[in-house]
């Protein structure tokens, strides 16, 4: 669903890069995304909480896809 399979942001506590892959942009507020991700919490065995990301970290392809998703369900933000 996306050209850039994994989302890449800074771990806040140290200072290599971590990567979480994206499935798709669920909502948007103008200047982020909410994104769902891939895979399930190994403590809770629960999906990975939905979060919000700025738009610059979301790759072009989660992007159109959210774009044709909310083209087809017009009500869809």
């Amino acid at each position: 669903m996306s050209i850039k399979p994994r989302q890449s942001r800074v771990n806040p506590s140290s200072s290599e890069e971590t990567s979480w892959e994206a499935v798709e942009i669920v909502a948007e507020d103008g200047r982020r995304y909410r994104v769902r991700w891939a895979g399930n919490d190994p403590n809770t065995g629960k999906p990975w909480p939905l979060a919000w990301v700025d738009t610059s970290r979301c790759s072009l392809d989660l992007i159109d896809e959210w774009e044709r998703k909310k083209g087809a369900h017009p009500t869809v933000v």
